[in-house]
């Protein structure tokens, strides 16, 4: 929770801490399979128990499938393939049936629901939604034949996401932008460890774990055949998968064994430490890159507009959302789409 919250990256400091647009798809997505392990334990437990997580657990899918595809792709087709591999190995591997009321059987069943719903929540937004207002989505995206390159700028795309700060090499903010590469080194590491120790880990660590692989596995797949119409910067779509790789960072940390007796907590504070320095650097990067999302203009427009008289008006997204929640709804600007206006 602590290194979530910190800016370690340009995107999630826009989209998801500063702009707060991420926000929402993220704790909806943790806590749809947070259901889903909850139903996958609620073996024994009243049926009316089992039946509210399970209608909590559609009802937090199609919520979150109204937003975008992204979640379809980070979560829940992945915890559908998860859940389907864990009941085929249990299948292969183990000597009896696999009985209905198996955690396996119960965690596909849950799997099910969630990418059910949050299809039907996508179909909603891109069918209804989309025909009545004006907004950005995925529909423009297109198929394309298969792009090695794309397959690995996707993969790059997501370790950007820790830091890489721009600029001179060897100015103060290069240098501490240069601690994501531990960042990256000790997600890398984690999850290698996770992987060779997969049969001792907890089975919501091992569902966890094959999870996020597969969400790594099919956007990385997804990005290699589209064409990127839109022209969406890649590690954009990865944003929604962050949130597991802190779930996996603290579940190996919790398996590994440390020859010093502090070694645990010194090494969760060398990490804090790295994120902090790395924030430091993707702050500074942000607010000095002339992004046009941090105009200071905008706060001048909006008052004079408000000065005289005006009150309703048409304006390209960012602006125009910037402006109305900048003026409390007191101006009514109007997305319209397009580059230019």
């Amino acid at each position: 929770a602590a290194a979530l919250i910190c800016p370690f990256g340009s995107d999630h400091l826009w989209f998801s801490l500063f702009g707060g647009f991420y926000i929402p798809h993220m704790i909806l997505m943790l806590l749809s399979f947070a259901l889903a392990i909850q139903f996958m334990q609620s073996f024994g437990k009243k049926l009316s128990i089992r039946l509210a997580l399970l209608f909590l657990l559609a009802l937090v899918s199609f919520i979150n499938g109204l937003g975008s595809l992204k979640g379809l792709m980070a979560v829940y087709l992945p915890m559908l393939m998860a859940a389907s591999l864990a009941l085929a190995f249990s299948l292969h591997s183990g000597p009896a049936p696999v009985s209905v009321h198996s955690a396996e059987f119960r965690f596909l069943i849950g799997a099910v629901v969630s990418a059910a719903s949050a299809a039907a929540g996508y179909l909603v937004n891109s069918v209804v939604l989309a025909a009545r207002y004006d907004f950005m989505n995925q529909n423009g995206l297109t198929w394309n034949k298969l792009d090695l390159n794309a397959f690995l700028d996707s993969i790059a795309g997501f370790l950007s996401l820790f830091g890489f700060s721009h600029g001179n090499v060897m100015s103060l903010y290069s240098v501490l932008g240069a601690f994501s590469f531990i960042i990256v080194a000790a997600v890398l590491i984690s999850l290698v460890f996770l992987i060779r120790n997969y049969q001792s880990l907890p089975f919501g660590t091992q569902l966890l774990l094959v999870t996020f692989l597969c969400s790594v596995i099919l956007q990385a797949s997804i990005f290699s055949f589209t064409e990127n119409s839109l022209g969406y910067v890649l590690s954009y779509w990865w944003l929604t998968t962050i949130p597991m790789v802190f779930l996996l960072l603290q579940a190996a940390w919790q398996q590994f064994s440390f020859r010093l007796p502090a070694g645990r907590l010194l090494c969760a504070a060398a990490f804090m430490l790295c994120m902090v320095f790395v924030s430091i650097a993707s702050t500074h990067t942000y607010f000095t890159s002339g992004s046009f999302r941090a105009v200071p203009e905008m706060k001048p427009a909006e008052e004079w507009l408000l000065e005289n008289g005006y009150r309703e008006g048409y304006a390209l997204f960012w602006k125009a959302n910037v402006l109305t929640e900048w003026s409390s709804g007191q101006l009514d600007v109007r997305v319209v789409s397009g580059d230019t206006l």
